[in-house]
């Protein structure tokens, strides 16, 4: 059967693809599908096909696995900020493992084995750094995946909540009290500044009266 655009199938999960995708295959042709769990059974989408490959998306599970999760945050996976909200720590760890063995030794040609990956002490509120984009609307928040629509978000579960030096000085710098202060020095600079050169033009005038 030829793969096209907006078929739907049911198919297995064999694996893990490049960004966590899920890999099945359609009458030996490799599929890709987003959202998709290893050993589970899926109806599935067809989104694009290329030459040798196509990509997909999940209708429904119809057999999840036990790696499967609900996700703890809200805006996923409408947010493009993470990837494995739906799945289980262990499952993500092997499947990053996995990704880095596949690119050594079939891109590579290594025969070197990936040990166990050290993961992390704590999942959330890791991170002390986040960038977040503003729409024309106002609305902030991050990126839908691969697109440039901002999902509004009122938090994130990877950024600490807690207070550090650095961000202490930011909230200093940009109260209220602190915006006047810099608006009233300002002022003041600008005045001497504008003294300063009205007494130099007065000068040099007298000089050459």
């Amino acid at each position: 059967m030829e793969l096209a655009k907006n078929q739907e199938h049911t198919v297995t999960i064999e694996g893990y693809g490049e960004g966590g995708m899920g890999v099945a295959r359609i009458d030996g042709r490799v599929v890709f599908v987003h959202g998709a769990l290893r050993g589970e059974k899926c109806r599935v989408l067809i989104l694009k096909t290329l030459k040798s490959v196509a990509f997909a998306k999940v209708l429904e599970v119809l057999e999840p696995s036990s790696e499967r999760m609900e996700p703890d945050c809200p805006y996923f996976p409408r947010c493009g900020g993470c990837t494995y909200r739906h799945i289980r720590y262990e499952e993500e760890l092997r499947l990053k493992k996995q990704r880095v063995q596949d690119n050594l030794s079939r891109i590579g040609g290594s025969d070197v084995t990936v040990e166990e990956i050290l993961g992390a002490r704590d999942t959330l509120r890791y991170r002390n750094k986040a960038q977040y984009p503003v729409s024309k609307d106002g609305a902030v928040g991050f990126y839908r995946a691969r697109t440039h629509e901002v999902i509004e978000c009122e938090h994130c579960l990877l950024v600490s909540p807690r207070p550090t030096p650095r961000r202490r000085r930011c909230a200093n710098i940009c109260s209220p009290a602190a915006s006047r202060a810099t608006t009233k020095r300002r002022a003041a600079a600008l005045s001497a500044i504008s003294t300063f050169a009205r007494t130099r033009r007065g000068r040099a005038l007298s000089a050459c009266s």
